[in-house]
């Protein structure tokens, strides 16, 4: 997965002042392997994102923002009407707009279900095996900088294309507790390889392309990754925090999204309390009629009470996700147009091998498609 000669760590001080020559890698870095995890990301959140305009969004997922701000139309879904609540605890009301039949809803439900499902059981496991190969790398010292750049970002990838099939398929997943703990499982564990594998991308040494007295043809992202375990001379890479804080939060949310108990906890101890006391002081500057300071306190409240329900919106987490999508294209679309000009173009050939990632994805795309076919035949 990177140089022919045997490495070693006493190396490293001359490797981070001259840098080194990269191999390239199409296995790794190969435009047929970036293409399928970003193709398989973007596809699986757009899925989602016309899942969520087009209604097919579960009522108990969406708040006032969604409903009233998007104008986003719901469906009850399961679990609301076994209870004959809606997801916010209030008696469910008639809506007196016209809804496609249930039937056909369910149908619809289906086939986008089994699309997303398929798109992320293949890409969580994909992302586990491409970090334990990186890892194995990484220990070896037969990883550079760059590849391994390019493995960390791309299992970054697999977890958003997770994390976004969760936005959607949380009330899916409440109904089907087997496959929940399957991708509760999957989840922490990519989510603590991908904390580990962020470690040695926090030395501000990481990512330096080229430097004024390096020489010709040599590049910092040649560095084996390994020098970079532990190297924090100078400040911290600014890439690290926050990779380290959208990583974070991406899986709390997520997280949280699939069980009510947490979801009342955060009310209960966290957003109740803030707006109780919010709405107190307002009512005590009102009930003495002291009109300016009203005013006063009410400019940070309104904003402050939008935040919360903002926070709440499955726009919110579509937000999210699509901003740990970006953030993870820039990390591997950047390296790999720096190196480019250095690998002669040999990770941009289309083979049979950077072909396979491709097949893989159109593989998963076809199992969605028949398990579609099969439920609407059986509907």
């Amino acid at each position: 997965m990177g140089g022919s000669a045997k490495f070693s760590m006493g190396d490293c001080p001359d490797l981070l002042q001259n840098g080194a020559v990269i191999e390239p890698n199409a296995d790794i870095s190969g435009v047929g392997v970036v293409s399928a995890f970003l193709l398989s990301a973007y596809m699986t959140f757009f899925a989602v994102l016309v899942a969520y305009l087009s209604g097919l969004v579960d009522s108990e997922l969406l708040s006032l923002v969604d409903r009233r701000i998007f104008r986003v139309r719901s469906y009850p879904s399961r679990l609301s009407e076994t209870s004959g609540l809606c997801g916010n605890g209030q008696q469910r009301q008639q809506e007196p707009e016209k809804r496609p039949s249930s039937k056909h809803r369910a149908k619809v439900e289906a086939c986008l279900r089994s699309a997303v499902l398929a798109m992320s059981d293949q890409q969580i496991v994909t992302g586990i095996a491409i970090m334990g190969a990186g890892f194995q790398g990484l220990r070896e010292g037969t990883l550079s900088a760059y590849h391994y750049q390019i493995v960390l970002y791309l299992a970054w990838m697999s977890s958003s294309v997770h994390l976004t099939a969760i936005t959607v398929l949380a009330s899916y997943l409440k109904r089907h507790r087997g496959v929940m703990v399957w991708r509760l499982t999957g989840m922490l564990v990519l989510f603590v390889m991908l904390v580990v594998g962020l470690v040695p991308t926090i030395s501000n040494s990481w990512g330096n392309f080229l430097w004024p007295d390096i020489p010709t043809n040599k590049t910092g992202w040649a560095i084996p990754a390994r020098c970079f375990w532990g190297d924090l001379r100078g400040s911290v890479s600014p890439d690290a925090p926050i990779g380290f804080i959208i990583l974070s939060i991406s899986y709390l949310w997520k997280m949280g999204q699939l069980f009510s108990s947490s979801r009342s906890a955060y009310h209960r101890w966290f957003r109740g309390p803030i707006e109780r006391l919010m709405v107190r002081v307002l009512r005590f500057a009102a009930e003495r009629r002291w009109h300016w300071t009203f005013r006063v306190l009410l400019a940070p409240v309104l904003p402050v009470m939008v935040m919360f329900e903002v926070i709440s919106s499955f726009a919110a987490s579509l937000w999210l996700s699509l901003m740990g999508l970006i953030f993870g294209t820039i990390q591997v679309l950047i390296p790999r147009g720096q190196i480019q000009s250095m690998t002669e173009a040999q990770e941009d050939t289309w083979g049979v091998r950077t072909v396979s990632p491709l097949d893989s994805l159109d593989s998963a795309a076809r199992y969605g498609s028949r398990t579609c076919l099969d439920v609407r035949t059986t509907h």
